[in-house]
C-alpha cells in the first residue's frame, strides 16, 4: 500500500508524535510511507524507509501550549500537499488536518473537558482564553464531518462513547488503539547502579519516584509534590516534561520544603533512560483517557502509583504492577503508598516482575499490526463503505 501518514512532528518528544514515528517504522516495513509534518520538527532518521514531506507553516508555536495559529497553517497546508488519488490510504493524526481517510483521535475536546470537569460553559470561555484550544476543536469537527472519512482510531473506550455522543458516530465505524510502547527502548537494565549514577543519583539507599508528563496540573504534578514532602523516607522527583505553568510548581515544591528533591527535566528525546534509573513511577492524575506512562514503566520493570482517573489504571490493576488509587485522590493515600513501596523492595520487584509479563500485550509490534490489518481492511473495501 501506498500510505500517507500526517502529523506536525516526527520525533520523539510527545505522545503523539512518538506515536508516528512508531507507526511509521512498523508500516514502513511492508509498506511505502510517506510522512507529512513540518520539517523543524521532523528526525527523518527516525524511520529511514519512509518518504518525508515538509509541511511549511508560517508560525510555530512553543511546543508546549496548542498554537492557534501553527494548527491551522498545518492543517490547511498538508491538505493541499496531500493530493487526492495519490494514497491508497491517509491516516491523520488529530489535531492535524482534514483529509484523513483515517483519523487517529486521543480523545474527544468536549468529552475531555468533561472529564477534567468541566462543561459546555467552560470549555468555550477556554477556547476563548486560549485560541490554540479553540484551533483543535474546530480541526476535530471538521475532520470528523469530512467526507473523505472512513475509519475513526481512539486510544480507549470513553471515546468511543464520546464520539456517539457528540458526533452521533456509530461504534463500527470505529476502532480502539491504545498507546503501546517500543519494548526495545524500554526495558529494564542489569546494572541499575549505573543507570542511576547517569542521572547523578548516587545513593542506593535514596529512592527515585518519576513523573513524566507536559500538562503539570491535569497529571498532578502538585499531588506528587505534596507527597514527597509529606513521605517518612529519603526520596526525590525526577520530573520529565514541560509546561507553562512550571514557575507555580517550582514555587510549591520551595514552598514545602523540597526544593532540592524535585528535579524539573524538561522535555526529553531520552525518556528511556529516567525510567531506567527510577525506583517508582507516580501518575496522580485528575484525568487522562489512557495515559501510556504506567505501561513503559511496566516495560522498563518498575511499579507504578496511578489514580484511577487513567484509562491505563486497568491495565495496572489487573497485571498486579501498581497500586491505583481511587479518583478523587487523597494525597495521604498517595503518601503512604510511596512510603510503602519505597520501604519494600521485594514488593516492588514483584510488582515488575508482573507487569513484565503482562507488557507484550501492549507493544508496538501488536498495536502496529492492528493498525496495519485495519489499514488493509479499508483499502480491500471490507469497513467503512
Amino acid at each position: 500500500m501506498r500510505i500517507a501518514l500526517v502529523y506536525r512532528s516526527f520525533q520523539l518528544t510527545g505522545s503523539q508524535a512518538r506515536r508516528t514515528v512508531e507507526l511509521a517504522r512498523h508500516l514502513s516495513r511492508r509498506h511505502d510511507v510517506h510522512v507529512f509534518s513540518i520539517g523543524s520538527r521532523t528526525d527523518t532518521s527516525l524511520a529511514p524507509r519512509c518518504a518525508f514531506h515538509d509541511v511549511r507553516v508560517g508560525h510555530l508555536g512553543d511546543g508546549v501550549r496548542f498554537s492557534a495559529r501553527e494548527l491551522v497553517s498545518f492543517g490547511v497546508r498538508a491538505a493541499r500537499l496531500v493530493e487526492p488519488g495519490t494514497f491508497d490510504v491517509v491516516h491523520a493524526c488529530n489535531p492535524s488536518t482534514w483529509i484523513g481517510d483515517v483519523v487517529h483521535l486521543p480523545g474527544v475536546a468536549r468529552g475531555e473537558a468533561l472529564l477534567q470537569g468541566s462543561g459546555r460553559a467552560h470549555l468555550m470561555a477556554d477556547n476563548l482564553r486560549h485560541p490554540g484550544n479553540a484551533a483543535r476543536w474546530l480541526i476535530e469537527r471538521r475532520a470528523l464531518k469530512s467526507g473523505s472519512l472512513r475509519r475513526i482510531h481512539v486510544d480507549a473506550p470513553s471515546v468511543v462513547s464520546d464520539l456517539g455522543r457528540y458526533y452521533e458516530i456509530p461504534a463500527d465505524r470505529i476502532l480502539v488503539v491504545p498507546p503501546a510502547v517500543n519494548l526495545v527502548e524500554f526495558r529494564p537494565v542489569e546494572d541499575g547502579a549505573a543507570a542511576r549514577a547517569s542521572i547523578s543519583v548516587h545513593d542506593p539507599a535514596r529512592t527515585v519516584l518519576l513523573f513524566c508528563g507536559s500538562d503539570f496540573e491535569r497529571k498532578g504534578l502538585d499531588r506528587a509534590i505534596e507527597a514527597l514532602a509529606a513521605a517518612d523516607v529519603d526520596a526525590e522527583l525526577l520530573v520529565v516534561g514541560s509546561s507553562d505553568q512550571e514557575a507555580r510548581f517550582r514555587a510549591l515544591a520551595r514552598h514545602r520544603g523540597v526544593e532540592d528533591r524535585v528535579r524539573f527535566l524538561g522535555t526529553r528525546n531520552d525518556p528511556a533512560r529516567y525510567y531506567q534509573a527510577a525506583d517508582i513511577l507516580v501518575l496522580p492524575t485528575r484525568a487522562d483517557v489512557w495515559g501510556v506512562t504506567p505501561i513503559e514503566a511496566m516495560a522498563s520493570g518498575i511499579p507504578s502509583i496511578v489514580s484511577d482517573a487513567a484509562g491505563s489504571a486497568v491495565v495496572v490493576r489487573e497485571a498486579g504492577a501498581g497500586i491505583v488509587l481511587p479518583e478523587p485522590l487523597d494525597v495521604r493515600d498517595l503518601r503512604e503508598a510511596v512510603e510503602r513501596l519505597a520501604r519494600d523492595p521485594e514488593l516492588r520487584r514483584e510488582m515488575a516482575r508482573k507487569g513484565l509479563a503482562a507488557v507484550a500485550a501492549h507493544s508496538w509490534e501488536s498495536r502496529g499490526k492492528l493498525v496495519e490489518d485495519d489499514l488493509v481492511a479499508l483499502v480491500e473495501g471490507r469497513v467503512g463503505a
